[in-house]
């Protein structure tokens, strides 16, 4: 059975996600997976800390003594050194951690599957359209941004390349 990593949002949730995070890969155990759980890497006294928290903020720019670049530094090494997929939890587009460890994750050539908790089951998921939810992520985020269109297309020229973005923005200029 291969290890998989499990990602997902956690700054910005009361006790940072854990509870998701444990929940997802307590289940996850149970249908056969082997799981790297991100908050199970933390010392008891991290963990506290985190799951003390009301809304998922660092303080200071940190958490439990670490910047957020620290540990997503730890984690991403885990990931790339140690698992051979990863399995994705609900929200993960939406965090910039999450998608730094996909996008790694498709570099790595690793299966990347979507978890869907009230169902119980995993989405195998294609890296184009890992890629295009990433995209459309950043793209929504944009508060500048008043058209935008994501297209996929497929590179026919070279079978090496399985997708490319492109991303059309037309900015809203203040003429004033």
């Amino acid at each position: 059975m291969k290890l998989h990593y499990l990602a997902g949002p956690m700054r910005g949730i009361k006790s940072f996600n854990y509870p998701a995070f444990d929940e997802a890969a307590a289940e996850l155990r149970n249908l056969g997976y082997e799981i790297k759980n991100p908050t199970e890497f933390d010392s008891p006294g991290a963990r506290y800390k985190a799951m003390q928290s009301k809304d998922g903020a660092l303080i200071d720019g940190e958490v439990a003594g670490k910047t957020w670049g620290e540990i997503l530094g730890r984690d991403v090494t885990i990931l790339a050194d140690e698992c051979e997929g990863i399995i994705l939890l609900p929200g993960w587009e939406k965090s910039e951690g999450a998608r730094l460890e996909c996008f790694c994750a498709i570099g790595r050539g690793y299966d990347c599957y979507c978890w869907h908790p009230e169902y119980k089951i995993i989405m195998l998921m294609s890296h184009h359209t890992l890629l295009l939810e990433m995209t459309n992520s950043l793209v929504a985020k944009e508060e500048h941004t008043w058209f935008t269109s994501v297209d996929l297309c497929t590179c026919n020229s070279d079978p090496e390349i399985t997708c490319v973005l492109h991303v059309h923005r037309e900015w809203e200029v203040d003429l004033e």
